[in-house]
């Protein structure tokens, strides 16, 4: 019986050392992945910051540009869609509430030039189906697996 409990006394005085270290270590770790866990937080919320900083930047100059090019900016809405196309040379627009299709373009040739560039809009429009940017709330694009 003595024996038992001098080997228990030892193997109990032995262990939590060992133990407190092991657990001294697995804290460190912990320590160490929560410190990395902030930083990569940390870095994709500055990146994604940056991204959207740099989208909203090139939108604004885009419709700045529309603007002085067309007087007036028209930005989508749930019911009216509205794309720039030919370098924001011509402008579409189909009221879907209205079902009213309004194509326009910016023209510095002849007048028969003109009504050709136009019929030329007017078929991509009804070709595109709206489809060429695509909304944000656009499906058709993705695929099915």
């Amino acid at each position: 019986m003595r024996y038992i409990f001098i080997a228990t006394f030892l193997l109990v005085s032995v262990l939590p050392p060992s133990y407190v270290f092991a657990q001294e270590t697995f804290e460190e770790f912990q320590r160490r992945q929560q410190q990395a866990l902030e930083s990569f937080t940390g870095n994709q919320l500055a990146e994604f910051q940056a991204y959207t900083a740099r989208q909203d930047s090139l939108f604004q100059a885009f419709k700045a540009a529309m603007e002085e090019r067309w007087g007036s900016f028209q930005e989508r809405t749930q019911t009216v869609w509205t794309e720039y196309a030919d370098d924001g040379n011509s402008r579409f627009q189909v009221d879907f509430e209205q079902g009213v299709a309004t194509v326009e373009v910016i023209v510095q040739e002849s007048e028969q030039e003109a009504i050709q560039r136009l019929a030329n809009q007017v078929v991509e429009l009804m070709q595109s189906q709206g489809t060429e940017t695509g909304m944000p709330d656009d499906t058709s694009n993705i695929q099915q697996e």
